[in-house]
């Protein structure tokens, strides 16, 4: 694929295709799908991406898609785990897209199909993807796995000392 082809992938906003996003030179372009303009009480994506039919330039688009990716070290790991670099947004959404927090998700394909693939863990599977975590944030590049928490940032607790 050369610099000049366009990458795109699906936009779902529960479960339901929104849109696509596209990458062509490094630019990002967002454009909703008509029959979602179409849907009565359709919902944008953010305030910043009204319902128009004419397509959001990189620069009215990047901030939102970014913003759906972890940052700081979550992100570099998860950079680093994948062999994407941490400045590359769009990488990032096609290897994490479809577990962003919030109803909003980008796929390659078409996430109603991944449905089939669910695979249900015992207890003890549970326990031994977990401790996979710091490794392998978000469990990045196993197997095609891919496990959704939400409220999965990285947090400091300040506690009161006596």
């Amino acid at each position: 694929m050369t610099a000049a082809d366009t990458m795109e992938l699906g936009v779902w906003l529960l479960g339901e295709r929104a849109g696509t996003l596209g990458l062509k030179n490094g630019r990002l372009r967002f454009r909703y799908e008509a029959r979602w303009l179409q849907k009565p009480g359709a919902t944008p994506l953010s305030q910043s991406l009204p319902l128009l039919a004419e397509p959001f330039e990189d620069q009215a688009c990047r901030p939102f898609f970014a913003g759906l990716l972890p940052e700081g070290e979550l992100r570099r790991r998860i950079a680093a785990q994948c062999q994407i670099s941490y400045a590359n947004d769009f990488g990032l959404l096609a290897v994490i897209g479809g577990d962003c927090a919030g109803a909003v998700s980008l796929e390659p394909g078409d996430p109603a199909t991944a449905v089939a693939a669910v695979e249900w863990l015992e207890p003890d599977q549970l326990i031994v993807l977990l401790a996979e975590l710091p490794q392998r944030p978000m469990l990045a590049q196993r197997d095609g796995l891919r496990l959704s928490l939400a409220g999965a940032q990285r947090r400091r607790c300040q506690y009161p000392h006596p």
